[in-house]
């Protein structure tokens, strides 16, 4: 039987990686079930080699891994992040899965807001790629949400949740571009601004400095006035 390392965790109604779960949930009480086929799954945590998953009963189901790194990536960009892309980064918040784009019977995987407000949306390409002709790429086009499309075909459905999460926000050489909003235009001058030079005023303790220089100085002139031009001493016989 097929061995992975992701599954619906039905206690906590999330993905869960296999190297999450408590060993106490070990083997068939697991409470797990794959994401292709909703059966129930036994984790298998031994002591010698790699955790892993595997159906408890046999099945011909040969989607869970892939399915389940599919929600995994969903999961783990729902929340606030700060994604790079090839635009510049796009910090965007409240990341909820499955996405109802209004206006239309379309669904996002991820849906993120960004900073002005406007809708982000994240689709994830593991076994279906949005070709250019479908309807929900020309849809998003139209109403002119930016959009990027994130392809994990190549990833090794075991890739650790750390691992993943960067590679998701961080990887833009795995990144399509549905839609992005043009860049604002920024109003260059033709013959650069020189700033006005202001003259500054004397602050109040330079002015009572120099104010109090003037009338020392008045008094000193004063006195040597006076002592030059002093009444005469009269001469007696």
């Amino acid at each position: 039987m097929k061995k992975f390392t992701k599954a619906w965790d039905t206690l906590s109604s999330c993905p869960i990686d296999i190297n999450s779960l408590p060993k106490t949930r070990n083997g068939l009480s697991s409470g797990c079930t794959c994401v292709e086929c909703h059966k129930a799954l036994e984790a298998c945590q031994g002591d010698k080699r790699s955790w892993y998953f595997r159906h408890a009963n046999p099945t011909n189901c040969k989607g869970g891994p892939m399915s389940a790194l599919h929600l995994m990536a969903q999961y783990l960009l729902t929340g606030d992040h700060i994604l790079k892309t090839r635009g510049g980064e796009v910090p965007y918040s409240n990341g909820a899965m499955e996405y109802c784009i209004p206006g239309s019977r379309f669904k996002a995987d991820v849906t993120g807001v960004k900073e002005d407000g406007s809708k982000f949306l994240i689709e994830i390409f593991v076994t279906h790629k949005l070709g250019e002709e479908d309807e929900k790429v020309k849809f998003i086009r139209e109403l002119k949400i930016h959009a990027i499309e994130i392809d994990l075909r190549k990833t090794d459905p075991d890739i650790g949740k750390e691992e993943l999460l960067d590679l998701l926000l961080n990887d833009i050489r795995l990144q399509r571009v549905i839609y992005s909003p043009p860049k604002e235009k920024v109003f260059k001058p033709q013959h650069p601004i020189r700033p006005e030079t202001k003259t500054q005023e004397p602050s109040l303790i330079e002015g009572l400095a120099i104010a109090g220089i003037a009338v020392g100085m008045g008094w000193w002139i004063i006195n040597k006035v006076k002592s030059i031009l002093g009444p005469k001493r009269r001469k007696y016989n």
